[in-house]
């Protein structure tokens, strides 16, 4: 039974006793919530009624143990319950002062308010409660609907189940409406409200309600009808026409009620007086939570103060700020502002447009000219404007079309990979970015060559696929079905060619624990794991893999014993920890583990864990008992890679029947297995469901392992320096592919490129540029004139390359002038050539004079691994050191 709390007050023990002096004004309730008290499932809200009267009409006054009417009604219901009776009197009765010097005030208009103030307890369920008041009369001078004098008014507001249960404060309007308003003055009245918890407000006009008359006594045409007697819904009041709810004063423009922000515009044309009922409705979340209507008489008055024109001009895409109002389009427009006197007056502004005025200049010029437009140095074609203000004051917009006849253009891409340097006409690239270099063209303008260049790394990578998890895998439009390892070669966003290695792994059972040899018949038999061993299916061609046994700690406290398994199999059943927190279970997991030993070159992959694991309802194990199961509602797993933990995974729901669990291992690097790694497995049931069982088991059946075999393909290109320089000289190798060049610099006489695409032919040189004087002396100068004399010619092969200081292909005096101005410090560096040059191994005695060796090694497309290119570095101009240098071809 749903029951409402008493109010404090005796209900119906009271006399109500009103004095026939005034009439009614208007009126507005609202509410605000006190405390909600889940426990008893109520809510105690504060109302507040505000009653506006006029203290000269006579009639109305405010009653002394004035009745508020509580209703109830279901939902989607039409008829209302009365539920109660709420008394109280009234308090801070108050004049409305009217001192407006504008308006000449009828002796016969004085308006006064007072509140009625009480506290209201509602239940929680579904039913909608209304408040109510009903009282009579209103003025007889009212002009809009027939009879006031004896048409009483009511005040009611509405509150829903939400609003109840989630304590809710009604909406409170931010101003008492006008009194007077004037004559053929347009209005503009913030009627809207505000709400605590920020819900939606929708206002509109509505039709007032009716309730009383001017009969005796206490039924619903009395002047007080008793709220027991006279229940919702109420009568509306009739509007005289053509006056309606939604137009209750006309006006031209009509006045009218904006739905969202309750403002209130328009312009009455009709002196009088105007009953207006305004009804409010709060939504949250699209939920209504309160109705409430304010009802209000309005008097329409003249009044003093004066009207005038204003004319402007105003011009396109401009905007006029006129008494702090900005306007953007033309058109008739009225601001109300008060004159010397004090009054409200209107001004009416008419706006007139202007044209805006537009002038067009055209101009072609050659890059990499520039032309100048207003403060504006333009290089490139466009349309260009420049606003200015012409003689009507608007503006006039001056339209520049360069054309900036552009270079002929001609643009080459390259692709930049892994720290290439791009030589073209001179000039050396290294970043991403588009560059031009200029040209001129037969017309005279430059015409630009641009290289668009873009940086990237050559990739290798790989995606694994495993026939575990399905038949076939498309990969970049290429089907694959079978097992093996298929190279794709693709070619990256940044221009790089890059390989996709795609691995389609075989779905090959290589060790299984089937646990057909459980055996638990006997107590001692249970207390250890020693029949669980692990069977190899098949070989690995890349390794081999040592798996352990089944193993617990503490087998005695952590036992096992034999139930029927997946598919009519023989399973290992374990015992459970009862805790929900894996880190505190007082029985061990169950634990296995191996250990991978592949061959050189290759490495082993652990690409699948599979296993059965059931959590029965009762347990049934072989040859013994049989009887309700607590069983463990989750596993946890755990692997460990060389003692490292790798990977945990806790929660894993269990079943009451056999269920798969399969782990994918084969995108994780942690499971790449190289020569002596080794892998151990937890496997921890736990939580148990908590029935009355003493016995919680867990089973296990056909704990499999899959494995395969990678191998590691990559083109390596290297070598190193023959010499015995000192280990500070700093060499720069060079790897040429077309114009891309890779440069490695190295002190200690070894170079390597580890990753080089086997399909492409690439050229390996080297150099270096520091001190060229360095061992370079008069001696050597010598030496090379003897042999230009032919008093003593060059004994070997080396001296050849050292004299040819200018690279000529020549020995003679050219050479000897050069070096010098290096030995004397007039030449930094030798002009024509570097401080050494680095000589092939293979290019030696391959011609038949040195002059003729080339600098550079050729490597050609393949696939086997180049580790011994060999350079010789000969210094130029120590013809007396390459004397020493011994080497021959067979080396």
């Amino acid at each position: 039974m749903t029951r409402l709390t008493p109010i404090l007050i005796t209900l119906f023990c009271f006399i109500v006793t009103p004095v026939f002096t005034r009439h009614i004004v208007g009126g507005d309730i609202k509410y605000t919530c006190v405390s909600s008290n889940s426990d008893q499932q109520t809510t105690t809200f504060a109302v507040s009624f505000t009653m506006y009267r006029d203290v000269l009409g006579g009639g109305a006054n405010y009653d002394l143990n004035a009745q508020f009417g509580i209703y109830r009604k279901s939902p989607g219901g039409s008829d209302w319950t009365f539920v109660q009776a709420v008394v109280a009197n009234p308090t801070n009765i108050a004049n409305i002062p009217l001192n407006d010097p504008c308006v000449t005030v009828p002796p016969n208009i004085r308006t006064e308010r007072g509140s009625y103030n009480f506290n209201v307890t509602l239940p929680w369920g579904e039913n909608i409660y209304q408040i109510a008041y009903q009282r009579c009369c209103r003025n007889n001078t009212i002009n809009n609907i027939f009879n006031p004098g004896t048409t009483g008014a009511v005040f009611s507001v509405e509150i829903t189940p939400e609003a109840i249960r989630n304590c809710n404060n009604s909406p409170v309007f931010k101003k008492l409406p006008p009194i007077i308003l004037c004559n053929n003055r347009p209005i503009m009245f913030d009627h809207g409200t505000t709400d605590m918890e920020g819900d939606s407000v929708v206002y509109e006009f509505c039709n007032p309600l009716s309730s009383g008359g001017n009969m005796p006594g206490d039924d619903c045409f009395s002047i007080v009808p008793a709220p027991f007697k006279c229940l919702p819904p109420y009568p509306e009041v009739s509007f005289v026409p053509p006056y309606t709810s939604f137009q209750p004063m006309g006006g031209n423009p009509i006045v009218n009620i904006n739905a969202s922000t309750g403002m209130i515009t328009g312009t009455p044309n009709v002196q009088g007086q105007y009953v207006v009922g305004i009804c409010i409705r709060e939504y949250r979340n699209g939920k209504l939570l309160t109705s409430t209507r304010r009802d209000f008489q309005f008097n329409v008055l003249n009044c003093n103060g004066i009207t005038f024109d204003q004319n402007y001009l105003l011009c396109e895409n401009d905007s006029l700020r006129i008494n702090e109002v900005t306007y953007t389009q033309p058109g008739t427009y009225t601001q109300n502002f008060i004159t010397e006197s004090g009054c409200d007056s209107v001004v009416v502004i008419k706006i007139n447009p202007l044209k805006n005025s537009e002038s067009l200049i055209t101009k072609t010029i050659c890059f990499p000219e520039n032309y100048t437009f207003f403060e504006m140095i333009l290089t490139q074609s466009g349309i260009y404007s420049k606003i200015l203000e012409n003689s009507a004051g608007c503006d006039s917009t001056v339209i520049l079309k360069l054309l900036v006849n552009q270079p002929t253009e001609n643009s080459l891409s390259f692709s930049l990979c892994d720290g290439e340097i791009l030589e073209i006409n001179g000039e050396s690239y290294s970043q991403s970015g588009v560059y031009t270099q200029k040209l001129v063209n037969s017309n005279g303008c430059d015409s630009i060559l641009t290289l668009i260049i873009r940086t990237g790394t050559s990739l290798t990578s790989r995606q694994y696929y495993s026939l575990c998890n399905a038949g076939s895998f498309e990969v970049n439009n290429v089907v694959y079905n079978s097992p093996g390892v298929f190279v794709q070669n693709l070619n990256s966003q940044s221009g790089c060619d890059s390989t996709l290695i795609v691995n389609i792994l075989p779905c090959q059972q290589d060790i299984i624990y089937d646990f057909q040899l459980c055996d638990a018949k006997t107590p001692q038999q249970g207390m250890n794991y020693e029949e669980f061993v692990p069977r190899y299916l098949s070989s690995l061609s890349c390794g081999t893999i040592s798996a352990s046994n089944i193993e617990r700690e503490q087998p005695q406290e952590n036992k096992h014993s034999c139930t029927l398994g997946h598919e009519s199999s023989l399973s290992m059943c374990v015992s459970v920890s009862n805790t929900c927190i894996p880190e505190e279970a007082t029985q061990k997991p169950v634990v296995f583990g191996f250990r991978a030993s592949p061959v050189s070159g290759s490495y082993i992959k652990w690409n699948h864990l599979v296993f059965h694991h059931n959590a029965p309802l009762n347990y049934n194990w072989i040859n013994g008992a049989t009887g309700p199961n607590n069983y463990p509602t989750k596993i946890r797993i755990r692997i460990y890679k060389n003692d490292a933990l790798v990977f945990a995974q806790q929660d894993i729901p269990t079943n009451n029947t056999w269920k798969k669990e399969k782990l994918d291992l084969y995108e994780n690097p942690d499971y790449v297995l190289q020569e002596g790694d080794s892998v151990r497995v937890e496997l921890l049931p736990y939580c148990t469901v908590g029935n009355t069982s003493t016995v919680s088991v867990w089973d296990v059946d056909n704990l499999s392992l899959f494995f395969s075999c990678e191998e590691k393909e990559n083109r390596i290109i290297g070598g190193k320096l023959l010499t015995n320089v000192d280990s500070d000289e700093l060499f720069t190798i060079k790897r040429y592919q077309g114009n891309k060049v890779l440069k490695l610099e190295t002190t200690d006489n070894f170079f390597l490129f580890p990753k080089n695409d086997p399909l492409k032919n690439y050229i390996i040189t080297g150099l270096s540029h520091q001190e060229p004087s360095k061992e370079v002396s008069t001696f050597d100068l010598v030496l090379i004139q003897k042999h230009i004399l032919g008093i003593e010619t060059f004994s070997n092969p080396f001296q050849f390359i050292a004299a040819d200081v200018n690279r000529d292909g020549k020995i003679n005096s050219a050479d000897l002038v050069i070096m010098r101005k290096v030995i004397l410090g007039v030449y930094e560096n030798f002009p024509d050539n570097t401080s050494w040059r680095l000589i092939p191994r293979t290019s030696v005695f391959e011609t038949q004079h040195p002059l003729k060796w080339s600098d550079e090694m050729l490597i050609l497309p393949g696939y086997e691994n180049l580790q011994e290119i060999d350079f010789i570095p000969i210094k130029t101009g120590d013809v007396s050191g390459a004397l020493n240098i011994e080497f021959s071809k067979s080396e």
